[in-house]
């Protein structure tokens, strides 16, 4: 979004351009994210960066992941939505093993 082409739509267009301006322009303060804070490895205790799916300290699974496919899965889950693997207790983390 270039300021000078704005301003001259602005001047141009008097109120008309001010109200397409308001409508279309994007707010950078509104759209900043906070980021999440690190978790801490369920094996080693030591701080891991979010997002990471192994911790690199021990190489533990940070999150559950099916077996056959390695795709993210929820402790709830009974089988993957994304292969149709049945899940079990013991098999839902892969650095179990």
């Amino acid at each position: 979004m270039n300021g000078v082409l704005w301003a001259l739509l602005v001047f141009i267009g008097n109120l008309v351009g001010l109200l397409i301006y308001l409508i279309v322009r994007s707010d950078s303060t509104r759209t900043s994210r906070a980021e999440p804070p690190p978790q801490s490895c369920p094996k080693c205790q030591k701080t891991v960066s979010p997002g990471f799916a192994f911790c690199p300290h021990c190489g533990a699974a940070m999150q559950n992941v099916c077996p056959a496919c390695g795709k993210k899965v929820e402790e709830s889950w009974k089988a993957c939505p994304y292969c149709g693997e049945i899940l079990t207790k013991g098999a839902e983390s892969a650095a179990d093993q």
